[in-house]
């Protein structure tokens, strides 16, 4: 099995199920060595293009190849050693015979404050040392400089360190150091075009981040041959990720006719035709009505959330919000299981709040009775804020009073 490394974006926890769900739906065996907010590594079987599997990944900044692992016990030796170009040439990372840029990163995993504390400060001694020993082999190399600890994926597509060059991405954990390369960064470029630039936008209405669309598809575990739907579309962000992601089948509805011609209009200017994609305007309780019984793979949404929030709301407030939100929700479920397979999954959105340094989430009670949840990372036994009680992830925007609950659900 080979090991491989993937640094998260802002939700550490909701990305490491994102993975876990597309290791699965591609049947990949893989055991986690180790996580953190800045990195999680993975020993994965079969995994055969890490650069395309990333690619399909909404929560990961950056991914690679482990090539050694350099235990702290172990002598100072061998540490350089990763340092040197014949390391790098023994591990096929030199190939480019003319002048190449390289870069360092170092991410915190479980290591001992101290030994992190002396990995960081000697972070600028190492990408000298590396500098010179390129150098002493004939080979002429410039490093990019860094503030912190971390190169940003913006510097290594710039000065195209991937192409020309490569980044060796250093993970600690509690006992060891595992040394990456870096092979694939996110497409930050194309998630910021399809965030702010497509032509048909509703605010009022709020809009979800392009990523957590993609993540919450990768969530359903379904693959592209799947059909999946999004019942409160909207200006279409779940509709236009699902049709790059290549879903054979995707349906849209919303009760506005207005949102549906935005998703056409979206749909038109991010791939020039309609795709798979069959839209059409619904309110959620007559979607039953619309589409075949059992016909769909999963649900993927984010239904309304309420009004929007100006100031953070009382305690009397968020409880008349919930009140007023469960005929909606419910009459979603009541559909979600007659259109369903027998396999299929829900991924859906609910509000929640900060209340008095307590997490209130919203009552499911009898809506959900149906469906049983699925707790992605129950086995791992991993504690993280941003894991609910009921297995559920929290999604924080910054400057917002409400909170994203993003929920997965299968059907019984």
């Amino acid at each position: 099995m080979e090991q491989y490394f993937f640094i998260p974006g802002r939700y550490p926890a909701l990305t490491l199920a994102e993975i876990i769900s597309a290791f699965k739906e591609e049947g990949l065996l893989y055991d986690l060595l180790l996580f953190s907010k800045e990195a999680a590594v993975f020993s994965v079987n079969g995994l055969s293009d890490i650069k395309t599997f990333s690619g399909k990944l909404g929560g990961v900044v950056k991914s690679g190849r482990v090539l050694d692992e350099i235990l702290f016990s172990d002598n100072e030796d061998k540490f350089n050693y990763i340092f040197t170009a014949a390391f790098l040439k023994e591990k096929g990372v030199l190939l480019n015979s003319g002048k190449i840029k390289f870069a360092l990163s170092l991410y915190q995993a479980g290591a001992d404050a101290e030994i992190f504390s002396r990995l960081e400060k000697k972070l600028t001694e190492l990408h000298v040392h590396l500098k010179d020993n390129l150098k002493s082999e004939n080979i002429k190399a410039g490093f990019i400089r860094i503030k912190n600890r971390q190169t940003q994926s913006v510097s290594l597509v710039k000065n195209s360190v991937l192409k020309s060059g490569f980044e060796l991405s250093l993970v600690a954990s509690a006992h060891s150091l595992f040394v990456g390369r870096t092979e694939w960064v996110q497409d930050f470029e194309g998630f910021a075009r399809r965030d702010f630039y497509k032509p048909a936008k509703d605010k009022r209405s709020g809009i979800m981040p392009v990523k957590l669309a993609r993540m919450m598809l990768n969530l359903s575990g379904k693959g592209e041959s799947s059909a999946v739907a999004d019942p409160f579309a909207g200006s279409g962000t779940i509709i236009l990720e699902a049709a790059i992601m290549g879903f054979s089948k995707i349906y849209g509805s919303d009760i506005s006719s207005k949102a549906v011609g935005d998703i056409r209009t979206n749909l038109n200017w991010l791939t020039g035709k309609q795709a798979n994609v069959n839209l059409f305007v619904s309110d959620v309780a007559r979607l039953s009505q619309k589409l075949q019984a059992q016909s769909i793979d999963a649900f993927v949404t984010e239904p309304y959330l309420g009004p929007p929030l100006h100031k953070f709301p009382t305690p009397e407030g968020i409880n008349r919000l919930f009140r007023d939100l469960t005929p909606l929700y419910r009459a979603a479920f009541t559909n979600f299981r007659k259109l369903l397979k027998k396999d299929g999954r829900v991924v859906i959105i609910f509000p929640a709040f900060i209340l008095s340094g307590r997490l209130k989430l919203f009552e499911l009670g009898p809506i959900a009775d149906d469906f049983e949840p699925v707790h992605l990372l129950r086995e791992l036994k991993i504690a993280h804020a941003d894991i609910t009680v009921r297995g559920s992830f929290l999604y924080r925007s910054i400057n917002q009073f409400l909170i994203r609950e993003i929920a997965l659900f299968a059907r019984k």
